[in-house]
């Protein structure tokens, strides 16, 4: 083991580099990084050896806009000199680890207090170990990557930084007050093709609901109309009447049945598993957005529609709707946020 200090001639970037030259592919875990990737890149491709990078970092709502430059960065650098990348997200990152490979294995590695910076590299009063137990550094490279499950696309950038620009028109990315909403790009929640999201109303005026526990329903109903557009794989994003807020996701898991005898005013109901357990167990009294201020925040960043009819408001529900077909770009954006809330808690 080999201990690693700024302050002494043996920095964190000179330690990198030297490693760099009997590997051929690198495992970097950093919260932090390079704003410009180019002189990283030329320090790469002067070793030669370097084939494969995985990079992990963050990209969470709060900084992205002063990042997504760096992040684009890497990867245009990558590709201009002909280095396989990969990138990876853990908004829960806090350590630094690196982690040097030949051969598909671990041959040396870093743990340190150091970011993948300039002032981390070379400059900050950092300290870190060199370790060359194969054992460990194996153990320590799968639970980074399984922790970091969601992998940045070129695409998904591209998405990301189109938001950012519509967020930030006067091209202000680095204000600390910005804050960009990437999570449906980020943690995408997949939905099969031709699978429609609604938004639907549960409870009625005379009877508002504010709290419970919903996470075991496993009936959702509609009023005296058969709902035809919704079918079996559909998802309905429930919200409560009188709160207002998000009570849960729930699957559509039959085609609509009308009960005998059951409710005058709402005797249609499909059966549905829900998606969000830990959410809709009452958590989601405090933690779930306000179903029209969301609509309005993201017509108001994107003025993009809301409902697959081309609307940008949710005003039929204010006038007896028992639903609401969301437009595909809204309808996924808000299912990924509410999914990326459920697994947080």
């Amino acid at each position: 083991m080999t201990i690693l200090s700024n302050s002494s001639c043996t920095n964190h970037g000179a330690a990198f580099l030297s490693l760099c030259k009997n590997a051929d592919e690198i495992v970097m875990a950093s919260p932090f990084c390079y704003g410009d990737f180019s002189a990283f890149a030329d320090a790469i491709i002067d070793i030669g050896s370097i084939r494969k990078i995985v990079f992990i970092t963050t990209a969470k709502n709060e900084e992205i806009a002063g990042k997504i430059d760096s992040l684009h960065s890497f990867c245009k650098e990558m590709d201009r000199i002909g280095v396989q990348w990969t990138l990876r997200i853990d908004n829960k990152l806090h350590g630094k680890v690196y982690i040097f490979k030949k051969c598909d294995q671990p041959v040396v590695g870093i743990i340190s207090s150091a970011n993948l910076t300039h002032n981390g590299m070379e400059m900050n009063h950092e300290w870190g170990v060199q370790i060359d137990n194969v054992q460990l550094l194996e153990e320590m490279e799968s639970q980074i990557v399984k922790d970091a499950p969601d992998l940045l696309t070129i695409e998904k950038l591209n998405e990301i930084k189109d938001r950012v620009m519509a967020s930030c028109p006067l091209g202000d990315k680095k204000t600390e007050s910005v804050n960009v909403e990437i999570d449906d790009i980020v943690h995408p929640y997949q939905v099969a093709k031709g699978i429609k999201i609604f938004i639907k109303p549960m409870g009625v005026a005379e009877n508002p609901i504010f709290k419970g526990d919903f996470s075991k329903d496993k009936r959702m109903y509609f009023s005296k109309r058969r709902p035809r557009a919704v079918r079996a794989g559909d998802i309905l994003i429930v919200y409560a009447v009188g709160g207002r807020r998000v009570v849960g996701v729930y699957e559509v898991m039959s085609q609509p049945i009308k009960e005998i005898g059951g409710m005058k005013r709402w005797p249609w109901y499909v059966e549905t598993k829900c998606l969000t357990p830990n959410l809709s167990n009452h958590k989601w009294e405090h933690v779930c957005p306000f179903v029209t201020q969301i609509a309005q925040d993201y017509v108001a960043r994107l003025g993009k529609s809301i409902t697959h009819v081309g609307t940008k408001t949710l005003a039929a529900l204010n006038f007896g709707s028992d639903k609401i077909w969301l437009a595909d770009d809204y309808g996924r954006y808000l299912l990924g946020k509410l999914m990326c809330m459920e697994r947080e808690r």
